[in-house]
């Protein structure tokens, strides 16, 4: 290593810099030649170095450091290196005792079965939650929390674009809506923000079409709460994702009116849940979970184009756009799915191809009589009754055919004696998959034939701390680098 011919300023730390990241920091420098920067925060293990790395030269450093320790005295250790090569360190301490991590767990215990696919997912990568109270924390493979505080928003949909999260302020802690929408990064730093009226709030999930700069998500009427005219959770919004700004916007209260819902569903409650734009397609992936209904839509016009959904229900459209299937003897239609997103993995590679895609989701069977037959009312009608609670969480993946308008059960993975009657959700992770089964506290990584690798069960139990959580998954090494 080459002597350092320029001088730093002694580093001064800023720890949780903008309020919403209690594991972070902001280390400010300045030096007399340009420097660019690394970093590692010291693991508890070699394994659990978080590292880090910026390539642009500058005088005047904001180092952003995430990855700290919990009630620790964390050592960061930063590598300045100038234009010619040469190098000087720093070893910083930073301390986070003290701080009120409030009801949050600072560990996780994570069993592992099979430790080649749990490097493979977790590796250098966190697990990663949204419970009802401390905001979006993250816990890495050896179960010890790495990020919290991350925000406060309980139904955070946990997806990442362009280095940001999608964030919103929520009407109150409990609430699925929020009453704006913006970009952060790992620190917490609010970037780019959504505009629409406050007539409006936004929910459960979004996507983007980065061909032509849009951004969609879901909508609902607020705070006035559902009607028969204007119901709950049945908007898509597009916006344009460089300036914020709405583009268009569609109400499906129309469409859903006089049709079948989830006996366990609140009068006027659409529930649109997840949303994916598949470019392949040019159609955008829509599932209804209120309803037990998969669609795909024109992004245009927000026009139904297919659907999948159970013949004997009062279908909110024509049934001639149902998709046919094509093993009716092995055949299952879900129960309040939520994550219904395309899944390339190479196990269902044959529908990876021209006008057909697999969808992976996470089935509730939320609402099933012991036919494993839906139990439902009419949208306008009464109070939601209880679920019967008959049947644990599963993991279904379908084969579509848009051009022979067919659909397929491709795999069925049931996790027994786990359960989710409103929540749930299965992430891919690679060329394996993740499992949040939240009102069971219980998280699994398994891959396409339904072999669990690892599981944290009870994550919720002591303090319910968990209680609520929306969405789990796993964060990426890659991940979490694009967010900093």
């Amino acid at each position: 290593m080459t002597t350092a011919a320029f001088s730093v300023t002694t580093p001064v730390v800023t720890l949780n810099p903008f309020n919403k990241n209690m594991l972070c920091a902001l280390v400010t420098t300045t030096s007399t030649a340009p420097v660019n920067y690394s970093y590692v925060v010291k693991g508890k293990t070699s394994d659990t170095n978080f590292t880090y790395s910026n390539d642009s030269f500058a005088t005047d450093l904001s180092i952003p450091v995430v990855g700290l320790y919990a009630n620790f005295n964390n050592t960061v250790t930063i590598t300045l290196v100038d234009q010619t090569g040469a190098q000087q360190v720093l070893v910083v301490s930073i301390n986070t005792n003290g701080q009120d991590y409030g009801q949050v767990h600072l560990t996780l215990d994570f069993t592992v079965f099979d430790q080649d696919m749990f490097d493979a997912t977790m590796g250098q990568g966190w697990f990663v939650m949204n419970p009802l109270f401390g905001g979006i924390s993250g816990y890495d493979k050896n179960g010890d929390i790495r990020m919290t505080g991350l925000w406060n928003w309980e139904h955070a949909n946990l997806q990442l674009h362009n280095g940001t999260i999608q964030m919103a302020s929520a009407w109150d802690p409990t609430s699925n809506f929020g009453l704006d929408l913006f970009q952060i990064n790992l620190l917490g730093e609010k970037l780019l923000e959504y505009q629409f009226s406050t007539d409006y709030s936004v929910h459960h999930d979004a996507t983007w079409d980065d061909t032509n700069g849009v951004m969609y998500t879901f909508g609902s009427f607020q705070p006035q709460g559902p009607t028969e005219g204007k119901k709950e959770a049945g908007i898509i919004f597009k916006f344009d994702n460089n300036s914020g700004e709405l583009l268009w916007m569609r109400d499906y209260s129309p469409d859903f009116s006089g049709k079948s819902i989830l006996n366990n569903s609140r009068a006027n409650d659409i529930h649109f849940n997840t949303i994916q734009y598949v470019e392949k397609l040019d159609q955008l992936l829509v599932n209804c979970r209120n309803c037990s209904l998969i669609m795909g839509l024109d992004p245009a016009t927000g026009d139904v184009l297919w659907t999948v959904d159970y013949p004997g229900s009062v279908a909110p459209f024509d049934l001639t756009k149902n998709l046919t299937v094509l093993n009716p003897e092995t055949f299952r239609y879900p129960s309040g799915e939520h994550t219904t997103y395309v899944t390339t993995n190479s196990a269902f590679s044959a529908y990876n191809t021209e006008n057909r895609i697999a969808i992976s989701m996470f089935n509730n069977n939320s609402c099933e009589d012991t036919n494993r037959i839906d139990i439902e009312h009419l949208m306008e009608e009464g109070n939601p009754q209880d679920s019967p609670n008959l049947f644990a969480g599963e993991w279904f993946v379908y084969g579509i055919d848009l051009q022979a308008r067919t659909v397929e059960m491709l795999k069925s993975v049931e996790f027994t004696g786990h359960r989710s009657v409103w929540e749930g959700c299965v992430f891919e992770c690679g060329n394996f998959y993740t499992c949040m089964i939240t009102e069971d506290y219980s998280f699994f990584i398994f891959d396409a034939n339904g072999n669990i690798g690892a599981q944290a069960l009870n994550i919720g139990e002591v303090d319910i701390v968990a209680n609520n959580i929306y969405r789990g998954r796993i964060f990426t090494y890659d991940d979490l680098r694009s967010m900093i």
